[in-house]
């Protein structure tokens, strides 16, 4: 009776994690101002902003129309999380333009960005560097992510888990 309780409850648990959009995490990449600013909601008043002259980590979810909710934001320069302040919803939001992650293909292995979600969708750019993208949109599954290319060329989707959120040195 308890394994199946404990299956039930299991079940239901990972349902309910699919449904939401598990937060993962990108670079604040701004190269527009002394600051990037973080909004109480898309578009929105500034809640707060960060200094650019600095790298921070990110987390975000569900994205909206081009922006991110910010869940967490973290200085790895000096090892300490970023304490958000301003919004009285107590949520935060950022734009994807100010966003970015690298590919891991440090191999210079061919990848490419496809027109969906999918192995099976049709690839809409290839590519053999590592290169730097702006995470516009993930899947609702949580495996991939819809990314538009730093020259806004190229915009498709890749697996989330070929994509590199540190700045400080290369995934593994």
């Amino acid at each position: 009776m308890k394994t199946r309780l404990f299956a039930m409850m299991a079940a239901a648990m990972t349902a309910m994690a699919a449904m939401s959009m598990s937060p993962f995490q990108a670079i604040i990449d701004d190269n527009d101002g002394p600051a990037t600013n973080i909004r109480v909601k898309p578009n929105g008043k500034i809640a707060m902003s960060v200094p650019t002259y600095n790298t921070y980590m990110v987390n975000i979810s569900s994205p909206s129309n081009g922006w991110w909710q910010v869940d967490y934001i973290y200085d790895p320069v000096e090892d300490q999380p970023v304490s958000l302040h301003g919004s009285t919803t107590g949520k935060y939001w950022i734009h994807y333009s100010v966003l970015g992650l690298t590919t891991r293909n440090y191999g210079h292995q061919r990848w490419c960005l496809r027109k969906s979600p999918s192995e099976r969708s049709k690839a809409v750019y290839y590519f053999n560097e590592v290169i730097t993208v702006r995470p516009m949109d993930i899947s609702r599954d949580g495996d991939w992510v819809k990314v538009k290319t730093f020259d806004k060329k190229h915009t498709g989707w890749i697996e989330i888990w070929n994509l590199c959120d540190n700045p400080l040195t290369t995934c593994p």
